[in-house]
């Protein structure tokens, strides 16, 4: 009998041994002094690889852009210059102020965004991403992860605080940040769709050259001819506020928004323009909503990264088209129509004023510099992308828990994004 307790203490002893040796290796990921092992984006293995779907190929042409504009009620690009978007009534004040919280200060003390109402896009979107013109029917045009960067950026959950080992509050990652803004929680709760590659051609000929030159007309007549089958692969939902349109261009094509007040355009050569924009788009009947951003080709020196740190490439396209991405789908979701969401005003002569969640943390607002994108870890992989801007610190974040890879300290020179 004392054998077998004897035989029995040593088991148990051993199982604990071996699982305190597991518990050691996990947390100092197998090695006490060294840094954890990480990708660059774009190449493999990732920690969560996300494979994205990618949907048969839709040939379109401009041959039914009449039948669009019929229908079309109301469009409005939110982009650079900010001079041309207008208010017509000062919207009210109602700041959200959460008390300080830690995180990198980029000196925007004393400035809140604010909403004058709905609406937001809420809990449970999807984005879909429609890749135009690819060579390759996929991702690859623009640096091949653009579905793993959405898949990290809308889960990842941060790391816990230091000395955290019972009972644990929930990590604050970088969607986090939209909490306080769309009244729930963002982190998992945003999915992706998948890729729809589509070929636009130049003219009504399916069969004539590619598109090379876009217009907002053709961006809308682009999605409105996926929609319906966006719509059959979500259970109808196609248009309104669970659904954000990603527009891709490819390299070399030119991109220009044209207005009654005012025309902007794609910097592509780097003289004055825009980098990626947001937009609505309102059709009756039957109504619907169409929420989407525009990303034309991000490796260009105007809109591509420019900083540079020991083992970590900031200026690779997978991150250029990552930060582009995400500061338009924050601004989408926070303030989808572009004038009544959230957003820091003030008035400048006789109208109104917005500068949006990301404007404040990569433009050039009031003569600031645009601000470097700083190295954050989600899901595993490192993103060099620009941060948002977060009422509960008065500033620039990624979020109270994100994991810091590198951190940007000082502006940098650089073209708007907006």
């Amino acid at each position: 009998m004392n054998t077998y307790k004897h035989c029995i203490f040593r088991i148990f002893t051993a199982v604990i041994i071996t699982a305190l040796g597991a518990l050691i290796a996990a947390c100092s990921n197998g090695h006490s002094n060294a840094l954890p092992a990480v990708n660059t984006p774009g190449t493999a293995p990732h920690k969560k690889p996300f494979h994205s779907i990618i949907h048969p190929v839709l040939h379109i042409t401009r041959a039914t852009i009449p039948a669009v504009l019929t229908r079309l009620q109301y469009s409005r690009a939110v982009v650079t210059p900010i001079n041309s978007e207008t208010h017509s009534s000062k919207p009210q004040n109602k700041p959200v102020r959460m008390g300080p919280a830690p995180g990198p200060s980029y000196g925007y003390s004393l400035v809140n965004l604010n909403t004058s109402g709905p609406p937001l896009v809420r809990q449970w979107a999807t984005t879909v991403n429609i890749l135009v013109n690819s060579p390759t029917g996929d991702e690859t045009s623009w640096g091949g992860a653009i579905s793993q960067f959405e898949y990290d950026l809308y889960n990842d959950r941060g790391i816990q605080p230091a000395g955290c080992w019972w009972y644990c509050p929930p990590a604050q990652g970088m969607m986090n940040i939209l909490d306080q803004y769309i009244g729930g929680i963002a982190t998992g709760s945003f999915s992706v769709d998948g890729d729809y590659p589509v070929t636009y051609s130049q003219n009504n000929d399916p069969n004539q050259p590619l598109a090379e030159s876009f217009s907002d007309t053709d961006i809308i007549n682009i999605i409105t001819q996926v929609a319906p089958q966006v719509a059959a692969n979500n259970y109808g939902s196609g248009s309104g506020l669970n659904v954000i349109y990603n527009v891709f261009l490819p390299q070399g094509a030119d991109d220009c928004i044209n207005r009654p007040t005012f025309t902007s355009c794609y910097n592509k050569a780097g003289l004055g323009g825009y980098c990626a924009y947001h937009e609505i788009a309102t059709f009756n009947n039957p109504f619907q909503d169409f929420y989407y951003t525009v990303e034309p080709y991000q490796g260009v020196a105007a809109c591509s990264h420019t900083i540079m740190q020991e083992n970590v490439d900031n200026s690779n396209l997978p991150s250029s088209t990552a930060s582009t991405l995400s500061h338009e789908l924050f601004e989408t979701i926070t303030d989808p129509d572009g004038h009544t969401g959230w957003g820091h005003r003030f008035n400048e002569g006789i109208v109104d004023k917005i500068v949006e969640i990301g404007d404040l943390c990569s433009g050039l607002w009031l003569g600031r510099h645009r601000y470097p994108e700083s190295s954050i870890m989600l899901e595993g992989d490192i993103w060099a992308i620009q941060p948002e801007y977060d009422n509960r610190v008065n500033d620039c974040s990624y979020g109270s828990d994100s994991e810091m890879v590198y951190q940007a300290p000082l502006p940098v020179s650089g073209w708007p994004i907006f």
